[in-house]
């Protein structure tokens, strides 16, 4: 199998399209040459992947996304390969036949730059469309990952599900921390997050990922505005409660200064500087739970990524509401029942609400919740959960889910119920913090910044509800 190098244009030697399908017609091609393997092109360090090279398996995805998509997966796992709460990833390639045919879906479509395409469409019921869509061409993308797994559906307790839930949302803020290069994922959801065979080794996290290099000046961020004077903002360098208390201060002491100094750097900028509180808040936090460089749960599938540096150029978003709608949070599901998506920026605070649901949907449908020693009722109370969630009224099964739990319920179902229950209102008390200081921020550099500020502080605020809730969910003293 070959690839098509990145530097290769689209173009196409096929024959004119005719009404009456021939089987002696030249063969269909999407590009003038063949398509030889330029090695330095391909995405990602691997340049051949054997399975016995990689012990801990290798999953193989194949898609067909739009043009526009067709390399952001794979930039977004190249940009933070191997690190925590990310998958290893060996190679990516947009696949071709071996005489250099792409695997294409172009045979079907009207001809590459036809201006008349409109015509090539076929009309049963309604008169011909003249505002016809142009044809979507889309050929097969190819990634190669390693470290099997399955879903958190599958964890083994409370324990397991909250701390796979961190170590995502980890490696969800590494995606975002990327120097000149980062990614919102906008799609966090039960078959996104990978938890592997066997954890994972992995650098340890460092909340200073990225904070640095914001406070230095390297935003890369293109701009939609002028650039205005920033405004005294005394919007609170932190928006939510911290729970990380004096003990998590003394913990984790600022031996070096590093803190002191970066805060310091920030000046009289108060976007930068919440951004520094809140990277802060996170490393005190993450102290307090003991974290290790064994990583328990990936986040995948990048194909909905939006790439920050060019979020806020005109028009307001370049992209529209993504996610998978089971997951998505409920500004986004109403905002899509509008059809206002223009106008609305997916932002770090609507994935934060995606990682709640992702972390409901786990509880419910874990096969050990609706083990057969369980009481009638408690069995009757996971089935009508499980209905619910999956149609619209997931609203009512989180209500119901935070109230009371049956009696002989199992520990995973009994455990997390009441880290749901704190864990809303502090994404609702975040939500609205975001608003009103997105809505402030003078132009993209201070957008981005606030950005940083609230994924920083979200998953802080789940760290800090871990290790409050530590004896509910059974996490180890050290924890």
């Amino acid at each position: 199998m070959r690839c098509r190098p990145q530097t290769e244009p689209l173009q196409t030697n096929r024959a004119t399209t005719t009404a009456t399908w021939s089987c002696t017609e030249p063969a269909q091609y999407y590009h003038d040459a063949p398509l030889y393997l330029r090695l330095p092109n391909m995405i990602g360090p691997a340049r051949t992947v054997l399975c016995s090279q990689n012990p801990r398996g290798v999953v193989l995805k194949s898609s067909w996304p739009d043009r526009k998509k067709l390399r952001i997966e794979a930039e977004v796992y190249a940009s933070c390969n191997g690190q925590f709460g990310v998958p290893d990833h060996l190679l990516s390639f947009e696949a071709c036949h071996s005489d250099g045919a792409a695997f294409s879906n172009s045979i079907f479509l009207p001809p590459i730059g036809c201006t008349t395409f409109a015509s090539y469409r076929w009309y049963p019921f309604d008169e011909h469309d003249s505002a016809a869509s142009p044809p979507d061409y889309r050929t097969l993308q190819v990634i190669v990952i390693a470290d099997e797994g399955e879903s958190l559906e599958h964890c083994e307790s409370a324990k397991d599900l909250s701390m796979c839930v961190l170590h995502a949302q980890l490696g969800w803020l590494f995606m975002m921390s990327i120097a000149g290069k980062g990614y919102l994922h906008r799609d966090a959801s039960i078959g996104n997050v990978v938890r592997p065979n066997v954890p994972v080794q992995r650098r340890a996290f460092t909340s200073r990922r990225g904070v640095e290099e914001l406070v230095k000046g390297l935003h890369h961020i293109k701009h939609s505005a002028s650039s205005e004077a920033i405004e005294s903002n005394n919007e609170g360098a932190q928006g939510s409660h911290d729970r990380s208390g004096a003990e998590g201060a003394k913990r984790h002491s600022d031996k070096e200064g590093f803190w002191t100094n970066l805060g310091g750097a920030a000046g009289h900028n108060p976007y930068l500087k919440n951004v520094v509180n809140a990277a802060q808040r996170l490393e005190k936090a993450l102290a307090k739970l003991g974290l290790s460089t064994e990583c328990r749960a990936l986040l995948i599938d990048g194909e909905c990524a939006g790439f920050l540096p060019e979020y806020f150029v005109d028009p307001p978003h370049a992209g529209n509401v993504f996610g998978t709608p089971a997951f998505m949070s409920e500004t986004l599901i109403i905002q899509s029942q509008k059809m206002a998506n223009s106008i609305y920026v997916h932002n770090p605070v609507d994935d934060l609400n995606s990682f709640m649901w992702t972390t409901i949907w786990g509880t419910v449908f874990n096969p050990r919740a609706d083990a057969s020693q369980r009481s009638a009722a408690a069995q009757e109370t996971l089935k009508q959960w499980q209905k619910m969630l999956r149609t619209h009224e997931r609203l009512s099964a989180l209500h119901e889910i935070e109230g009371s739990v049956p009696d002989d319920s199992s520990p995973i179902v009994e455990g997390i119920p009441s880290l749901i229950r704190i864990w809303r209102r502090e994404l609702e008390d975040l939500e609205i913090t975001f608003r009103r200081t997105f809505k402030k921020a003078p132009n993209a550099e201070q957008k981005f910044d606030v950005f940083c500020r609230f994924a920083r502080e979200g998953v802080a605020v789940y760290a800090e509800l871990l290790h409050e809730l530590r004896d509910t969910l059974g996490l180890d003293a050290t924890q």
